[in-house]
């Protein structure tokens, strides 16, 4: 078994690509802002904390579920992966 994760940024899954863009704080910090864009145009922002490593399979975690929002604040990797095993995927299709 591999150790070694693949981030999330460039990363291609099922016609969404993976994004970052730098977001000021406004007290002198610049954090990675995550989103992603489909090949129609479409725009989606990914709620993820700013705090850890987004990384491939989280992205695609949250295509197959829909972009889930996390209420509270912003999706950790363990509470990402603990809502995938307990919650059907959804369809993205319009």
């Amino acid at each position: 078994m591999s150790t070694q994760t693949q981030s999330a940024e460039g990363h291609i899954y099922k016609g969404w690509t993976c994004q970052t863009e730098p977001e000021e704080d406004g007290d002198g910090f610049t954090a990675t802002l995550w989103f992603a864009t489909h090949e129609d145009g479409t725009r989606q922002d990914l709620d993820w904390s700013r705090f850890k490593q987004f990384e491939a399979r989280h992205f695609e975690i949250m295509i197959d579920h829909g972009f889930p929002h996390y209420y509270g604040g912003s999706w950790l990797p363990v509470s990402l992966i603990n809502f995938a095993a307990n919650a059907p995927k959804r369809s993205l299709a319009a």
